[in-house]
């Protein structure tokens, strides 16, 4: 009885820790840097992971209210979720930094999702 109830536990630990991006999203450090121009040439090998880039607010979509976005130059796509609020903070021309899972990284089409907005006074090394 007493083993049942260790593999349960480890196979939960294992599904949350693996399966789970809210965690990474919260708390991982991202696995590298970009400013907005480098992310198509540099961000392949990061698919999957957590990011950062650095970039100018082009565009914010808060319609349909299931698919709210954020757009910065080079095509990036920050996918807010339903989040509305959220987005409203943002205004075309302002320079941020945004965290998130970089899902797909082709050049025109560069899509973060989720993502949350980093602070701007957080250390930021780009790759070059």
């Amino acid at each position: 009885m007493k083993n049942g109830f260790l593999i349960i536990g480890a196979l939960l630990l294992v599904t949350v820790f693996w399966g789970c991006q809210g965690l990474n999203m919260d708390y991982g450090k991202p696995a590298a840097q970009f400013l907005e121009e480098d992310v198509a040439e540099l961000g392949k090998n990061y698919l999957r992971k957590k990011i950062t880039i650095k970039g100018v607010v082009t565009r914010v979509e808060v319609s349909p209210p299931k698919d709210v976005s954020i757009f910065l130059g080079h095509g990036i796509e920050c996918d807010l979720g339903d989040v509305v609020n959220a987005a409203k903070h943002f205004s075309i021309g302002k320079t941020v930094y945004m965290d998130g899972i970089l899902r797909k990284c082709e050049p025109g089409t560069i899509l973060l999702e989720p993502v949350l907005e980093r602070d701007p006074k957080a250390p930021f090394n780009p790759k070059k």
